[in-house]
């Protein structure tokens, strides 16, 4: 599909769906609910009340389980654009948690490995040693002007601290958005896998992610995403703008959200939904 296609299809899908897209919004809400009730009896908990803590956990770990349910969901989205239909699939509960769960573990695993990547540059351009070389003269600094750090005192620390730090500091942070990126772009991919084969290891398959983004085109599947970003981003901007003026409609957030993992899950399916 083109990409035009693919975003005027995205948009359109809830609203031929909306059966589905209240259901998803009323789970959504118990999901809240459960949230919130849950904050409240760990309130009461610090009263030293084990029944207020048991009532915690309880209502955290349905929040937890429903919260898995219609992370799962979206993997039933991503396949009806991988498969071309336009019928919003039914409520598997089941299935769903199981996904969900895979999901979760997908989003840890591609974004761990980039956290893990830039902690080793961060370490390797000697961010720690910097910081702490920093701090020291800052101290010496302060002692120096009787305990007080003034903006002209900053100047008695020698340039090479200062640019020792911030050479160290800004590679760190952009090798870290380049590694965010790259990897946001390939756990893209990754949920089209676990969608189209509910598979956990092939979604997992970095190579045969990789090679998914590939086959479509780096061009179109960057083109893609970001014209979605921009797009939403636009819309959410003129909701906030909304929302200042007139607070109380931001009560439209419950129908506004699940609009949108509707929108971005159909555009992940349909993106792959062509590859050879």
């Amino acid at each position: 599909m083109e990409i035009i296609d693919i975003v005027k299809d995205s948009f359109m899908f809830p609203t031929k769906n909306l059966k589905a897209l209240v259901l998803y919004m009323v789970i959504m809400i118990a999901c809240f609910a459960c949230v919130a009730v849950g904050v409240v009896f760990a309130i009461f908990a610090f009263a030293d009340s084990i029944a207020y803590l048991a009532g915690t956990l309880i209502f955290a770990i349905i929040a937890v389980l429903i919260l898995f349910i219609l992370l799962g969901y979206s993997i039933d989205i991503i396949k009806t654009g991988i498969d071309l239909q336009d019928e919003a699939p039914d409520f598997d509960w089941q299935n769903d948690l199981i996904k969900g769960i895979k999901a979760v573990i997908v989003d840890i695993v591609y974004f761990i490995i980039p956290a893990i990547l830039t902690l080793f540059v961060a370490i390797v351009t000697n961010v720690p040693g910097n910081i702490i070389h920093m701090v020291n003269e800052l101290n010496k600094t302060a002692v120096s002007t009787n305990g007080t750090v003034v903006a002209s005192s900053l100047e008695m620390i020698p340039t090479y601290f200062i640019t020792h730090l911030l050479g160290s500091v800004v590679t760190t942070v952009v090798v870290a958005l380049l590694l965010f990126i790259i990897f946001s772009f390939i756990q893209y991919a990754a949920n089209a896998r676990l969608a189209n084969t509910g598979s956990l290891s092939k979604a997992l398959n970095f190579i045969e992610a990789f090679k998914d983004i590939s086959k479509m085109g780096f061009g179109k599947v960057i083109a893609t995403v970001v014209l979605m970003i921009l797009i939403t981003f636009a819309i959410n901007a003129v909701l906030a703008y909304v929302y200042q003026q007139v607070s109380y409609l931001a009560i439209l957030d419950i129908i506004v959200i699940p609009f949108f993992i509707f929108v971005d899950s159909r555009a992940n399916g349909l993106l792959f939904s062509d590859m050879d």
